[in-house]
């Protein structure tokens, strides 16, 4: 079993668009967790609206 020799760095328009993708591969990684984080934060601003409302109408059922 021989070892193939490593290939030689890219130059030019190929290391343009290597790095190109590597960078959109980064941006959407980002853009994922971020998507995920909004959504729990969202989802928790919702919980608790909730329960202020669920609170308040109790108190309120007392009351004339």
């Amino acid at each position: 079993m021989t070892a193939k020799p490593p290939k030689p760095p890219l130059r030019g328009e190929a290391a343009y668009r290597a790095q190109k993708l590597e960078i959109a591969k980064s941006n959407e990684a980002a853009s994922s967790v971020a998507r995920r984080k909004r959504a729990a934060k969202d989802a928790a601003s919702v919980n608790e609206t909730a329960k202020r409302a669920q609170s308040e109408m109790k108190t309120l059922r007392g009351r004339p």
